[in-house]
């Protein structure tokens, strides 16, 4: 009798113990978790694909539910690219607090895994960064310093940070006067004959009801004032009456 208590014990020991480890264990989710993929094609006009030239080197940071409009621009354009996509839109990881600790925790989800992985994607060499749609301060201090480094040696910073997602330096930076209007931005847009602009005065006006432009160093930086819908990246919303 004693030996069959002892080998219950053993036995539900291991049994316990097997399922500890094995709920601690994070699931490995798809790479399309991560990345996504150029396998569903969408309708479109391919203009610069394929380029006489080398596509621009990209760098996407946006978050996981934005990141089809990275493809729709693939589809449009050559380029070399690669995303790198936050938890949220205001959520930088999995932070294994409150409901991140149940059915979540994903692998290489949490904030230290991705903020390795940032790193990792800020050391390369880009001509481009986009913010694809998320608050600038979600993102961590020392990846934020690397941007501004990367931007001041020469490479372009553009895409859509909402103004609530804004820090004070940055906002500094962009109320900074840039040295000349960069007018080039909306050549070929009819925006004389779009009614949501048609009371602009003149093209420097419009340029800045759209557009924040500032410069730092070697690189430029341009961001859309607009707020996109939470599964767009660069894009505004539609507006007016829309049918189901």
């Amino acid at each position: 009798m004693k030996r069959v208590i002892i080998t219950l014990f053993v036995v539900t020991y291991i049994f316990i113990n097997h399922n500890s480890l094995a709920a601690r264990e994070k699931p490995l989710y798809d790479p399309t978790f991560f990345q996504p993929s150029e396998e569903v094609v969408t309708p479109h006009i391919s203009w610069l694909k394929p380029s006489v030239t080398p596509g621009p080197r990209v760098l996407f940071i946006t978050h996981r539910k934005a990141m089809r409009e990275v493809i729709e621009l693939a589809q449009r354009m050559d380029m070399q690219y690669k995303v790198f996509a936050c938890e949220k839109n205001n959520q930088f990881g999995e932070t294994g607090i409150g409901v991140d600790s149940s059915w979540k925790l994903i692998q290489g989800n949490s904030a230290e895994e991705l903020t390795e992985q940032l790193r990792k994607d800020l050391s390369m060499d880009w001509d481009v960064i986009v913010i694809g749609n998320i608050q600038w301060r979600i993102l961590p201090i020392d990846c934020q310093y690397e941007i501004f480094k990367k931007v001041k040696a020469g490479t372009g910073l553009v895409g859509c940070i909402p103004k609530d997602g804004r820090d004070e330096f940055l906002n500094k930076l962009l109320n900074k006067s840039p040295e000349q209007e960069p007018l080039q931005l909306i050549e070929g847009i009819p925006w004389k004959s779009l009614p949501a602009f048609m009371k602009q005065k003149d093209s420097k006006t419009f340029l800045r009801s759209i557009f924040s432009t500032s410069s730092l160093g070697n690189g430029r930086i341009c961001l859309i004032n607009c707020n996109p819908p939470v599964h767009q990246m660069l894009t505004p919303g539609p507006t007016g009456r829309i049918q189901a």
